[in-house]
């Protein structure tokens, strides 16, 4: 038995189809795999054109003046117009299309500086920050809001990080100090320009010898970056998370855990993007309408919240 190669698009691979004992190749066939084609059209080499092959009652017979019948080439589908865009139209809907994003008004934050040398002073912060990236912004007499924050809702692990720390009038970058004036390892940065922060974030630190993380601090009514997307089908990846959310802005981590429990979640680097989204009203990716909101972590059995270690603020390493 002799077969042809068939395809719907170029960048698909063929399927062979079996020829009846005449060589003719019968239009039903091509159905059974291909639902609405009506006939086949291959590559004129001479002219670089598509050429349809001749179709009667029911059979498709191979390129007249052809002494090698079908060839090896490779021949196409067709259809009729109206059901091709239908069909363009059912692959286009199961594609993640991106949201329409409204304008997100960025403001520059206060960052933590998370793993510096006990030598490193306010100077060497401040010099190594406006030499590799920009300008330093000074820091007004307000205590930052973040701070606030973490004071109102006291958590545990930053009380034992942070013990009676007060934000003085001076600028910034601070490296904060114990009560005998050594560094205790971190200290805090704040820029003018929203792009050079987003820069510093994205990026990794060597100061004084030793390799720094720059983050927001962990204060979780203001730097929330983080959202929970539900009603996820099985056929929707971290992947395709990533793709639908990355026009609104930057993101840093996108996760489905396992096994599935048709949820994950999206890191964003701005927490304002993060807010912003769970703002939108529906997300349909893949045509799911799927439920968005800022993400919480669980609460252990006290009722809680799980604390954490700043540093290793990673997908894997929390709890959910």
């Amino acid at each position: 038995m002799d077969y042809v190669l068939i395809a719907e698009n170029p960048d698909d691979a063929p399927v062979e189809f079996p020829l009846e004992d005449d060589s003719t190749l019968l239009l039903s066939t091509v159905e059974a795999q291909f639902v609405g084609a009506t006939g086949l059209k291959f590559v004129n080499p001479a002219t670089g054109a598509h050429r349809v092959v001749r179709l009667v009652e029911g059979r498709l017979y191979p390129p007249e003046k052809e002494g090698s019948g079908w060839g090896d080439r490779t021949y196409f589908t067709v259809y009729p117009k109206d059901v091709k865009r239908k069909h363009e139209e059912d692959e286009k809907e199961k594609e993640p299309v991106a949201p329409k994003v409204p304008k997100t008004v960025h403001k520059c934050r206060d960052l933590i500086v998370l793993g510096l040398p006990w030598e490193t002073t306010d100077e060497t912060l401040k010099a190594y920050f406006e030499k590799n990236y920009g300008e330093v912004a000074m820091a007004s007499r307000d205590t930052p809001d973040f701070w606030a924050d973490i004071r109102q809702e006291s958590v545990a692990h930053i009380e034992n990080y942070v013990d009676h720390l007060v934000i003085e009038a001076s600028h910034l970058p601070q490296v904060k100090l114990n009560k005998n004036g050594r560094s205790r390892g971190f200290g805090f940065v704040r820029f003018n320009d929203y792009e050079i922060q987003r820069t510093v974030m994205l990026s990794r630190h060597e100061i004084d010898g030793r390799w720094c993380d720059v983050s927001f601090p962990p204060s979780a009514k203001a730097c929330n970056n983080k959202i929970f997307v539900g009603r996820l089908t099985t056929d929707i990846s971290a992947d395709d998370l990533r793709q639908y959310f990355a026009p609104m802005g930057d993101i840093t981590d996108s996760f489905i855990p396992k096994p599935f429990r048709g949820i994950g979640f999206v890191a964003f680097l701005d927490p304002d993007v993060a807010r912003q989204a769970c703002l939108m009203g529906d997300h349909v990716i893949k045509g799911v309408t799927v439920h968005v909101e800022l993400a919480t972590p669980k609460p252990s059995n006290n009722g809680q919240q799980l604390s954490r270690t700043w540093r290793w603020q990673r997908w894997w390493a929390m709890e959910w």
